[in-house]
């Protein structure tokens, strides 16, 4: 046996459990194997016929022995957590209760004791012992045939590895995307003053009635736009009805400042201005506006 190098009470039971062994006489039933390994877990997992795994739930990370037990025909026998609850069909092994989670630990273990008592008692040697004429439990090894079959092109470490990796990675890919906006955000502030510095002149008429005639507007930015700005920086032509509708239009730059032309969608009369539209590099959201 084996525990968790910071598994305190783990290697406690252990230690309780070897001297139980001595005490009682059991050296015939049940064996301690120290120093547990890859080497010794090969083993065991060739000569085994069962491959118990009770880990509390919510608690296993995976339970990879229990699926290179699996490759070499053992049945599990486990609570349903980690693989086992992904891969237990009710027909290629045998689970330990039906995967209900108690309020405290106690009463969890009590259930889970419970339940591994009786599926011994009823499941696991009743087919095991059924054994033919040919000397063997076929429904057991229909069991084992159910398991390989199930088990073997879908759970080992590699796969584990690979959606860890898969994981990771995008999490990874994320946390490079969020310096990357930080250094951005950073920069951006860094320039913003030079934002409010800045003028508009504009060139077009003033309050006015259209109807259907286009509107040349014209506009010339005055100052110096920071490099870190500037993608994210519009002119923009906001016309408003007597109705109160708003429509917002983008000057587009020219051999000379920033034009537009601008045909209402309905006649009538309207008020514009002409104003500077700064955006948040990460929302896209006008946040900061200078009006010519």
């Amino acid at each position: 046996g084996k525990a968790h190098p910071k598994d305190e009470p783990g290697k406690a039971y252990l230690q309780e459990l070897f001297a139980r062994i001595r005490e009682y006489g059991l050296e015939d039933r049940m064996v301690v194997l120290e120093d547990y390994d890859l080497d010794l877990a090969r083993i065991l997992v060739q000569g085994s016929d069962i491959w118990l795994n009770t880990p509390r739930r919510p608690m296993e990370a995976s339970g990879t022995s229990g699926m290179k037990a699996a490759l070499n025909g053992v049945l599990n026998l486990s609570v349903l957590d980690g693989w086992w609850a992904e891969a237990f069909n009710g027909k290629n092994g045998f689970a330990i209760g039906d995967g209900r989670v108690y309020e405290s630990e106690e009463a969890q273990d009590m259930a889970d004791a419970q339940a591994l008592y009786d599926v011994l008692e009823f499941e696991v040697l009743p087919l095991f012992y059924a054994k033919g004429p040919e000397g063997y439990s076929s429904g057991w090894l229909s069991m084992v045939h159910e398991s390989l079959r199930t088990v073997g092109p879908r759970y080992s470490a590699a796969r584990m590895v690979g959606e860890y990796l898969a994981l990771y990675a995008k999490g990874a890919e994320m946390a490079r995307a969020a310096r990357s906006q930080v250094e951005v955000l950073r920069a951006f502030h860094q320039a913003l003053p030079a934002f409010f510095a800045l003028g508009l002149r504009v060139e077009a008429p003033g309050y006015l009635t259209l109807n259907g005639d286009p509107l040349q507007v014209r506009a010339f930015l005055e100052g110096e736009v920071p490099e870190v700005l500037r993608p994210f920086l519009e002119v923009q032509l906001v016309a408003r009805r007597s109705t109160g509708e708003v429509e917002v239009v983008p000057l587009l730059p020219g051999k000379e400042g920033y034009e537009a032309t601008y045909r209402p969608s309905r006649p009538g009369s309207y008020a514009y201005g002409v104003r500077l539209a700064l955006r948040h590099p990460v929302t896209g959201r006008v946040g900061w506006v200078r009006w010519a």
